[in-house]
């Protein structure tokens, strides 16, 4: 309370500033609290004061940030590689194991293209694919890679579209196993 009214105090002897605060009540709650000066002919006759309550914002917001931290640590931390690759098949994101899988380190394969990695028949098989996901559906087959490393790898892909609001297909989330030793 008393940093509270040392600001109020502050705000009414200097009249045309402005201020935006956050408010902490003992109960947990958070206001926003922002104050502007009140002018009438270019005269500061006063101070608007304006309170939103956003503890509910603020809970949503750590409550997805905890989500978000969580999804990151599963994703990061799984043993299958997974990956998102745009239309262009360019790796938009790939987690640890798929680094690994396409043998890639210094970099990760965030940026390179996915055909970087294919034979050219493997290739038509990827593309064969890419029918089944414009149309929304899910594919799961099997393609030979060279990994940066110079080893062949086969893996088993899984992969599934994502679309935007307006049906437009923003690229593909695959999960890769190495089924190489299979």
């Amino acid at each position: 309370p008393d940093s509270f009214v040392a600001k109020v105090k502050q705000l009414y002897n200097e009249p045309y500033s402005e201020s935006f605060d956050l408010i902490y009540f003992k109960d947990g709650h958070v206001f926003e609290r922002v104050s502007k000066p009140m002018l009438v002919g270019g005269e500061s006759k006063g101070r608007v004061w304006t309170f939103i309550d956003i503890t509910e914002r603020l809970r949503a917001e750590d409550s997805l940030k905890k989500s978000e931290e969580r999804y990151r640590t599963l994703i990061e931390n799984v043993g299958e590689g997974i990956a998102f690759v745009d239309t262009d098949e360019v790796f938009k994101f790939a987690n640890p194991v798929a680094d690994r899988i396409f043998g890639v380190n210094i970099g990760g394969l965030a940026g390179r293209n996915f055909k970087e990695f294919l034979f050219d028949d493997q290739y038509r098989v990827m593309r064969n694919q890419a029918s089944e996901l414009q149309q929304g559906h899910r594919s799961s087959y099997e393609i030979e890679i060279i990994s940066d490393d110079g080893e062949k790898r086969n893996l088993l892909i899984t992969s599934v579209s994502q679309f935007d609001d307006n049906a437009i297909l923003l690229g593909t989330y695959v999960v890769f196993h190495d089924i190489t030793n299979r």
